[in-house]
């Protein structure tokens, strides 16, 4: 007769020279191609259980003194297939049952640590996710202040200064004279007075902008003629900034019209004689007082840019084809070539 089956579970033949040993189950389901085996997570003493599947009557005596023992294998046996004909089959849910069964201290251990474990997660999940949505916030806002930093006049006014100064930003491919430089910087200044906080964006400009720059202009106590050439200069950043596309502000160029200047409003054209300036050349003046004379005269006798004039050289006195005494300049802002007649002696004795 072939032996009875007393008990699914089993010791692995590995361990059946060890006094204590771990009972496993396996399950088969060729049909299903199934063939699991599960730990009971119960150890027994090995001599004991082989000799109690060795008759019936063994094994009935062994159940009858280790009732505990036998109760837990029957529940694990009934959590097995319990859990195998669930429709989706979990091992790890499974050896979860298996231990609850078998050591339900060890197990509750484990659940509470794993308990604690993803609500430790929980928690760094809900600070990482807090985390991000803040540091978003705060990428939006510096994104949004970045704009609004790009949009403002005063960052390009800025920057359109240190650029033609540097010689990052050329003029027709040549770079912007001294002279040019330095008026544009003196309208930087300007500006800044006008706009303290640095707030105007180009998308401002209206005719109302336009008249509050005016306003601010003669507030100052600036002339009509004044106030229209620095309209003239703003209306020439505001063209520049649309060229390069840093505004789509297509009709802010519209406002900026010039006042027109009333009769009263000119100043009054001042200008000295040929007796005049002979007499402050021939006034006895020493150091720095004559040096400042000497420089004023010169460009009254060359009636030049001071930034051509104070460049004079001693090669820059030339005789012309026809035997005029002149003064070559290659005139910096224009970069064109002229001769200036010496009409005063006192021109070349002063320089």
């Amino acid at each position: 007769m072939p032996k009875v089956l007393l008990s699914r579970f089993f010791i692995r033949k590995k361990d059946k020279d060890k006094a204590f040993a771990t009972l496993f189950y396996r399950y088969q389901a060729p049909k299903h191609g199934v063939d699991m085996l599960v730990s009971s997570q119960v150890k027994v003493d090995v001599a004991k259980w082989e000799e109690a599947l060795s008759s019936e009557q063994a094994w009935l005596r062994h159940r009858e003194e280790n009732g505990s023992l036998h109760l837990k294998l029957q529940l694990i046996e009934v959590a097995i297939m319990d859990q195998i004909k669930d429709v989706i089959f979990s091992k790890v849910e499974l050896e979860e049952k298996v231990l609850a069964i078998a050591e339900p201290r060890i197990a509750e251990g484990l659940r509470l640590k794993q308990q604690m474990e993803e609500e430790r997660k929980r928690l760094e999940e809900e600070k990482a996710e807090q985390e991000r949505q803040q540091k978003e916030l705060e990428e939006e806002n510096r994104r949004r202040e970045e704009q609004k930093r790009k949009n403002a006049i005063w960052l390009y006014l800025s920057q359109f200064c240190d650029e033609i100064a540097d010689g990052t930003r050329l003029n027709n491919n040549q770079r912007y004279t001294s002279g040019t430089v330095k008026s544009w910087k003196s309208f930087l200044k300007l500006y800044e007075g006008f706009d303290k906080e640095r707030v105007y964006m180009w998308q401002e400009i209206d005719r109302k902008f336009v008249a509050r720059f005016v306003a601010y202009l003669e507030e100052g106590g600036y002339m009509a003629k004044s106030v229209n050439k620095y309209l003239v200069t703003f209306r020439c950043l505001v063209g520049n900034a649309y060229k390069d596309n840093v505004h789509n502000n297509d009709r802010a160029l519209q406002f900026f019209m010039k006042k027109k200047v009333e009769e009263h409003q000119k100043a009054i054209e001042i200008y000295l004689t040929e007796a005049e300036l002979d007499a402050l050349y021939k006034m006895d003046l020493d150091g720095k007082k004559r040096e400042i004379r000497d420089v004023f005269l010169v460009g009254c006798y060359t009636c030049q840019r001071v930034s051509d004039y104070s460049d004079i050289r001693p090669d820059s006195f030339v005789t012309t084809q026809g035997g005029n005494k002149a003064i070559r300049f290659i005139q910096k802002k224009t970069k064109t070539e002229v001769y200036v007649p010496i009409m005063n002696a006192n021109l070349h004795r002063i320089c």
